[in-house]
């Protein structure tokens, strides 16, 4: 609901109504109310709906679900400008004035929003300058949409490399695996990172991860599908399910050191039964040696 002054009240559009958080931490959101008519001072009425946008706020860092109690007060205007941009439009658009914004809650997706302001409206003696405005919203969030460029290595794995962008300013934990499709232009991609809305439902991603080159992150996934078939191929016993992705830098190391045969396989193998996480290794040196020299060459 947003209300103008002490007798104007008009319901939000939640179709229309949106929220948005960029790549860098950019947030903002923008209120539509539907449309109704109003009584006002000449006894005419006037039949009206509200616009309220906010841009330019900033969070850094900080999973989106944590925003709950976050409060922020603006003396005067916002202008843009280094600084939020934000304004009301009723007849013409006025800028916001002494605003104070709190996130109420988080629910599922949606954002709860309260705010007060003062604006200027422009419509009657009662709603013309210096006018009372309050809102209270449920803003859906569908998450964070941006397009980048991966060339190289890093075009072979497009969607580590989003990771790795998203994670240069939000938590990356605050969302679901992302879907990054090829754009039209050589080399760019278009990635969405829809929101976790549970606790343990994001993306983990261990912090020396989003350090590494294209070639690295490409070593680790080849290293974790074949540690993959190791299990499912029961050569490979684990006490903890979530071995795999810990051992996969190191296993791609111990790959990388050279050799062939079961040379190698041997050496593989010792470096396996020594890690944490690690129960038993159940193949021979020669039964390994050719599922490496074909898929790690």
């Amino acid at each position: 609901m947003l209300r103008l002054g002490d007798d104007w009240k008009f319901a939000i559009d939640e179709g229309r109504s949106r929220l948005w958080l960029g790549p860098h931490g950019d947030w903002g959101f923008e209120v539509v109310c539907e449309r109704r008519k109003v009584e006002t001072s000449d006894g005419l009425g006037e039949t009206l709906g509200p616009k309220l946008r906010i841009d330019g706020l900033m969070l850094e860092g900080v999973d989106w679900r944590e925003l709950v109690g976050l409060e922020i007060y603006q003396q005067g205007p916002w202008l843009g400008d280094d600084e939020p941009e934000a304004s009301v439009h009723v007849v013409e658009t006025s800028e916001l004035r002494d605003t104070r914004m709190v996130v109420t809650a988080v629910e599922g997706q949606t954002l709860h929003l309260e705010l007060v302001a003062e604006c200027d409206v422009y419509v009657d003696d009662d709603h013309d300058t210096n006018v009372s405005l309050s809102l209270e919203a449920k803003l859906p969030f569908e998450g964070v949409r941006f397009r980048f460029r991966a060339e190289g290595a890093d075009s072979r794995d497009p969607v580590g490399r989003a990771i790795q962008l998203l994670a240069l300013s939000l938590a990356p934990e605050g969302f679901g695996k992302p879907t990054v499709e090829p754009d039209d232009e050589p080399g760019v991609f278009s990635a969405h990172f829809p929101p976790a809305t549970e606790e343990g439902q994001g993306l983990s991603v261990a912090a020396q991860d989003l350090t590494l080159s294209g070639e690295e992150r490409l070593a680790q996934q080849g290293a974790i599908e074949l540690l993959e078939g190791m299990v499912r191929q029961e050569w490979l016993e684990l006490s903890d399910p979530k071995a795999v992705e810990k051992l996969a830098i190191g296993f791609a190391e111990v790959l990388d050191q050279g050799g062939s045969g079961a040379a190698r396989a041997g050496r593989v193998v010792d470096w396996l039964i020594e890690q944490d996480g690690v129960e038993d290794v159940h193949c021979m040196d020669d039964e390994l040696a050719p599922i490496l020299d074909k898929f790690w060459g």
